[in-house]
């Protein structure tokens, strides 16, 4: 039978060997948040706040997650930003796929038309309790029940058809 020490030995190297696989398996998936120099054709110039204001594009190509301002590549005029690194060189490889996908993207970002009015502008009937919606109260509060802040509601419930 093995003792104590060799015992600690044997686990201390399985240990080890994982943390090796692993941080090894991160470097080489496929994907983001790797820090590496700037493959060729991306360009990381100018101020990341100033330019996430003039950005519509919200979400990388590649991998959908949240851009990166610094982190882009100019192709065909047409300027595309990645979340990390590891994307530019994917889109490279095969842009067609990456701009389609943007522009998908781009398309169910666009702002929908005003037919309705936003909520705030609507009139508030009463206040009531998420959890409790039978607390009714003509102003902003607490919940007597559970303390809840109460919430506006702007328009009656729909009737179901057929009543």
């Amino acid at each position: 039978m093995a003792n104590r020490k060799e015992i600690r030995m044997k686990t201390a190297l399985y240990l080890v060997m994982a943390g090796a696989f692993a941080v090894a398996a991160g470097l080489l998936a496929p994907g983001c948040k790797e820090q590496a120099s700037p493959p060729a054709g991306t360009s990381q110039t100018g101020d990341a706040s100033e330019a996430a204001a003039a950005i519509a594009q919200k979400l990388c190509p590649v991998t959908d997650d949240p851009i990166d301002p610094k982190i882009y590549v100019d192709y065909q005029g047409r300027r595309v930003y990645f979340c990390c690194e590891m994307c530019p060189p994917m889109f490279t490889k095969d842009p067609e796929k990456y701009l389609k996908k943007l522009d998908e993207q781009m398309k169910g970002a666009a702002p929908a038309a005003k037919d309705t009015p936003p909520a705030a502008e609507k009139p508030i009937l009463h206040w009531t309790c998420a959890m409790h919606p039978e607390v009714k109260a003509d102003k902003p509060g607490k919940c007597p029940k559970c303390g809840m802040t109460l919430v506006p509601v702007t328009e009656s419930p729909k009737e179901p058809a057929g009543k």
